[in-house]
C-alpha cells in the first residue's frame, strides 16, 4: 500500500510523519476474532510496514491518536473492500427492513478529515478559550481503559488526557474541540424509511464495521484456502500469507475455469 501521512504526529514525533501499510493477508483476518479497540489496534500492528523514515512500524500502533487510526482503518476498507459501504436497517417507527449505502470518501469529507496527503502535522496538545490544555487520546490510553464500563471509561480517559485543568464528561468545550480537531468514524446518521417516511438515527462505527466484515469472510477464506490447496497443492501457510486480493483473484480463476470446463468450452 501507499504511504499514508498522519494527521498527528506520534509522541516526539515530527511534523509530516507518515506511515506505511501493506494489503491484508489471510493470516491477518485469521487473527480478528473481535470488534474492539484492542483488536483494531493489534489488526494494524500487523499491517504496519518497517519502512525508512516511518513515524510507526510493526507493534507501534497504539502511538496512534484515535483520528488517525480510524483514517487508518478506513484507508485499509477502501483498499480491501471499496468505498462503498452498505448497511440493513430496521424502522424505529414501522419496524420495516431497509438498506442504506453511502461512500466512505463522502463520510470522511463530511467529518472534516484533513486530506490523506496533508504534510503539515498538527498539535496533538489543544489549548481551549479558558487556557486549559487537553491532548488528544492516543491507543495506548484505551487500552489502559479495558474491563471499565463505558460511564467509567469515558471519564477514565478525559482524565488521562488533560494537560492542565479539570473537565468532566459533560464538559461540551472539551469534547466539542477534541471532536472538530480529531473526528472519529464514530458518528450518528439520519435516515429515512422508505415506507413511512419517519427519520431515525443511525449508528456507524468504521472499526466495528471494518472488522465485523472481516470475521463474516471466515467461510468464504475456508472455500478459497480449499480451491487453492486441492489445485496447486500450496500449504496452509502459503496459501494465509498471500495478500486477500491475490487470494481471491486465484479463487475466481480456478472457479471460472471449472465453470468453462462444465459447461463443454
Amino acid at each position: 500500500m501507499h504511504r499514508l501521512f498522519l494527521n498527528f504526529a506520534p509522541p516526539n514525533g515530527a511534523a509530516g510523519a507518515w506511515v506505511a501499510l501493506r494489503h491484508l493477508r489471510g493470516i491477518d483476518e485469521e487473527a480478528v476474532v473481535d470488534t474492539d479497540t484492542a483488536a483494531a489496534i493489534d489488526l494494524l500492528n500487523q499491517l504496519l510496514m518497517p519502512n525508512k523514515g516511518a513515524a510507526l512500524g510493526p507493534g507501534e500502533a497504539s502511538a496512534l491518536t484515535a483520528s488517525d487510526r480510524d483514517r487508518l482503518l478506513a484507508e485499509i476498507y477502501a483498499a480491501e473492500f471499496g468505498n462503498h459501504i452498505a448497511c440493513v436497517l430496521h424502522c424505529d417507527a414501522c419496524g420495516s427492513p431497509f438498506d442504506i449505502d453511502f461512500q466512505l470518501p463522502d463520510l470522511l469529507a463530511s467529518l472534516r478529515f484533513p486530506p490523506t496527503d496533508a504534510t503539515d502535522t498538527q498539535e496533538s496538545i489543544l489549548v481551549l478559550e479558558d487556557g486549559r490544555r487537553v491532548r488528544l487520546p492516543r491507543g495506548s490510553d484505551e487500552l489502559k481503559l479495558q474491563g471499565m464500563s463505558i460511564a467509567q471509561a469515558e471519564a477514565a480517559l478525559l482524565a488521562l488526557c488533560m494537560v492542565e485543568g479539570e473537565a468532566t464528561v459533560e464538559d461540551k468545550a472539551v469534547l466539542e474541540l477534541l471532536d472538530s480537531v480529531a473526528p472519529i468514524l464514530d458518528v450518528e446518521l439520519e435516515v429515512t424509511c422508505p415506507e413511512c417516511n419517519a427519520t431515525m438515527q443511525a449508528h456507524f462505527d468504521l472499526q466495528h464495521y471494518l472488522l465485523t466484515t472481516i470475521m463474516q469472510e471466515t467461510s468464504t477464506r475456508i472455500v478459497e484456502t480449499h480451491l487453492l490447496a486441492s489445485t496447486y497443492g500450496w500449504s496452509l501457510h502459503e496459501i494465509l500469507g498471500l495478500d486477500r486480493r491475490h487470494r481471491r483473484a486465484y479463487a475466481m480463476a480456478i472457479e471460472r475455469d471449472r465453470s468453462i470446463q462444465v459447461g463443454g468450452f
